[in-house]
C-alpha cells in the first residue's frame, strides 16, 4: 500500500508546505476549509480550500528518489518510444496518468518504460511548461 501524503501551495508565503495532517471541515455549509499541520514546526494553517491548492503524492519516486506529486512538472523520457517531453502530473479518474501523448491509449504514470525526473511544479516554475508547450 502506498503512503497517503499531501502538500499545499501557500500563496501568501510563496512556498510549498508539506502536510502531516489534512482535514476538511465546514463552518458554514458553503465554506469548505482545508487545514493542515506543517511538518517543520507544527503550525496550523487555516484557509479556504479554493485558495489553498492541495496536491496528493502519487506513490512514485522519480529517477533521483524525489516523490512525485500532482502538480509536479516532470521531464519524462523513454528509450522504447523515443519519448522526451515535459508535462504536468495530473490525476484523472482513479489514477495518475500521462496526459497529452499522441498515443492510442493513455498509459499509467507508473508504466515501466517511463523514466521520470521532477524538475519543478506548476506554482513555483510555470515557465517550464510554457517553454515546452506542455499541457
Amino acid at each position: 500500500m502506498r503512503a497517503i501524503k499531501f502538500r499545499a501551495w501557500d500563496e501568501k508565503n510563496k512556498a510549498m508546505v508539506s502536510l502531516s495532517l489534512l482535514g476538511l471541515c465546514s463552518k458554514y455549509s458553503n465554506d469548505l476549509t482545508v487545514y493542515g499541520v506543517e511538518n517543520s514546526d507544527d503550525n496550523v494553517a487555516y484557509a479556504r480550500r479554493d485558495n489553498v491548492p492541495v496536491m496528493q503524492y502519487t506513490g512514485l519516486l522519480d529517477k533521483n528518489g524525489v516523490e512525485i506529486y500532482e502538480g509536479d512538472i516532470d521531464h519524462m523520457t523513454s528509450d522504447e518510444d523515443d519519448l522526451d517531453t515535459i508535462l504536468e502530473i495530473k490525476y484523472k479518474g482513479a489514477g495518475y496518468y500521462v496526459p497529452d501523448l499522441d498515443w492510442d491509449y493513455t498509459p499509467s504514470l507508473d508504466h515501466p518504460q517511463f523514466i521520470h525526473e521532477v524538475i519543478g511544479n506548476i506554482y513555483e516554475n510555470p515557465e517550464l511548461l510554457e517553454a515546452s508547450d506542455g499541457k
